[in-house]
């Protein structure tokens, strides 16, 4: 008899811990589906307005090509045409005005850093995803030269006659 108590212990500590592990389960499921629902935040780094080369952007009247050697013109163009997708939490005119920057003065990441008064990493970051710009811009314009300097390559075959011949002068023909 003491045989069969032991085993109903055994059984009914088993299904008590199977229970706890499903009601367990069944709350990490519900807990993962009310996160899913919830709209992401992303508070790693949040831009500062209150920087003095944000602030020279963001008044209307003040001349940008002492900070970021472009007209006010060009930098928007620039933000056209660069219009993307949002990823994070970064407002797109503050990752074009830090690569900008970055790009006029030459600095180094922590420069910068100080300067936009975030962080090294996110520097890092923007500045790389904005190279990816740069490599593909850097891959049409070769292919665009490529077309360039074969038409100069096919005009110079065809004008070759002109240009490379010896010009058959008489050296005692001049003007008086």
């Amino acid at each position: 008899m003491a045989d069969t108590e032991l085993a109903a212990a055994v059984w009914l500590t088993f299904q008590r811990n199977r229970a706890n592990v499903q009601k367990r389960r069944a709350r990490l499921r519900r807990l993962m589906a009310v996160c899913s629902q919830m709209e992401r935040i992303n508070i790693y780094a949040n831009p500062n307005d209150n920087v003095p080369v944000v602030q020279i952007y963001m008044d209307k009247s003040k001349d940008l090509k002492f900070d970021y050697r472009l007209s006010r013109e060009s930098i928007e163009a620039l933000m056209t045409l660069l219009r993307r997708e949002k990823t994070h939490g970064w407002v797109q005119h503050m990752e074009v005005l830090l690569v900008v920057y970055w790009l006029a003065h030459g600095l180094s990441y922590s420069v910068v850093s100080r300067v936009f008064d975030v962080p090294k990493t996110t520097v890092f970051v923007i500045v790389h995803r904005m190279g990816r710009v740069k490599a593909r811009f850097n891959q049409h314009h070769a292919r665009a030269r490529l077309v360039v300097e074969r038409a100069f390559g096919m005009m110079k075959a065809r004008w070759r006659g002109i240009f490379f011949k010896a010009l058959k002068v008489d050296h005692t023909f001049y003007p008086k």
